[in-house]
């Protein structure tokens, strides 16, 4: 059974210059998962008083 490729978005705190949080998911994403043809995307929300923008 061949399974389609999904999307993983992660809303993370960082700027994208900054992009540490980023760094962090694809190490634990790279250790523990297969992430294969799946695509991992980003939205970068330029701090945590952002929220509500």
């Amino acid at each position: 059974m061949s399974l389609s490729p999904i999307q993983l978005i992660f809303c993370v705190e960082t700027t994208l210059k900054a992009a540490t949080d980023r760094h962090y998911i694809n190490a634990i994403l790279d250790r523990f998962y297969q992430v294969g043809e799946n695509k991992i995307s980003y939205v970068f929300m330029q701090g945590k008083y952002h929220y509500n923008d």
